[in-house]
């Protein structure tokens, strides 16, 4: 568990791909605003990984960042990609 609502479920490496997997383990996709959401994770993503040395550094050789949230069902809410063009705004 990540947190109390966010559960890691899978973390697959595939070249210079990094993919995460969560589940939003309380709530339903309809009760999200899946926009806000995408958006929000988004902005907290970037700022942790583009304040983060080491992350930097992956992102610099090119590695890519995938995540994938999913509702308590399994339905999609949100994708969200980082690589080094997040960083370099």
């Amino acid at each position: 568990m990540i947190d109390p609502e966010t559960r890691l479920d899978t973390t697959i490496c595939v070249g210079k791909q990094m993919h995460f997997k969560y589940t939003m383990i309380n709530y339903a996709e309809n009760q999200y605003d899946k926009n806000t959401f995408q958006n929000e994770m988004k902005a907290m993503l970037e700022k942790n990984q583009c304040n983060n040395e080491k992350m930097v550094e992956m992102l610099e050789l090119g590695v890519e960042y995938f995540y994938m949230y999913l509702d308590k069902s399994g339905n999609q809410i949100a994708t969200i990609n980082i690589n080094k063009g997040n960083c370099s705004k």
